[in-house]
């Protein structure tokens, strides 16, 4: 990360919900300018793609690549401007080392955790308040055992859901600018991705035979020729 820039306030609020975004036009304006939009059916997008990566924590990442920002230093790192005796110089003439808009958002999702453990067969809970004169069995240790593990899932989920939610709420008020090598490392170009498909294999011509055939014989015992017939008559 080469540098920060802020969203406005609806748009990072809007963030850390699940509701969806308010395209009010602070947003509308602050998102394109970066390199990114809104679909017709709510997806946020961006000209440059993204990459998704989920973790064993169940916290799914998506990195949006947004427009080109050229500058260096603090132009860079806090919108720093540059003050000259022709006034305030643009980030365009300060330097042309490119940089990349980067938007960063993180949900929870439930695939990337081990399966919700199985009851056993036959499995009943266990009866919290039994009767103090009651005979009660021994339990199966496998329902024992299942409550164990069913307690310790519950906890990962919890915990997964509270991370997603924080690094959320942590991504939600910020562009991120990174460099454009970061940019290239994270997601190659076509060109890195995909190799020409190999030439087919060239068929080779049959050599002609080199044996002549002999002439197949006729009926008479004379051989065959292409010189036509004769009759007595001709």
């Amino acid at each position: 990360i080469t540098g920060i820039r802020p969203k406005p306030a609806g748009l990072s609020q809007d963030l850390r919900t699940t509701q969806g975004l308010t395209m009010d036009l602070p947003t509308q304006m602050s998102l394109q300018s970066k390199g990114y939009f809104v679909s017709q059916d709510g997806r946020l997008l961006s000209n440059e793609g993204e990459v998704a990566f989920g973790t064993s924590e169940g916290v799914l990442y998506t990195l949006r690549f947004g427009e080109i920002l050229l500058g260096e230093g603090f132009n860079i790192s806090a919108g720093f401007e540059t003050e000259g005796e022709e006034g305030t110089a643009s980030e365009n003439e300060i330097s042309a080392i490119e940089n990349r808009y980067l938007f960063v958002t993180a949900q929870f999702d439930e695939s990337l955790l081990p399966t919700k453990p199985d009851a056993p067969e036959g499995y009943t809970p266990a009866d919290a308040n039994p009767a103090p004169d009651e005979n009660i069995p021994p339990r199966n240790p496998s329902f024992t055992q299942y409550e164990q593990d069913l307690e310790t899932w519950q906890q990962n989920l919890d915990q997964s859901i509270a991370r997603a939610t924080e690094l959320n709420a942590r991504f939600a008020p910020w562009y991120y600018v990174i460099s454009s090598s970061e940019f290239e490392a994270i997601r190659p170009g076509k060109d890195k991705l995909l190799k020409d498909k190999p030439a087919p294999p060239v068929e080779l011509e049959p050599e002609p035979l080199e044996t002549p055939v002999d002439p197949v014989p006729t009926p008479d015992g004379s051989p065959d020729t292409d010189e036509g017939s004769t009759t007595p008559d001709g």
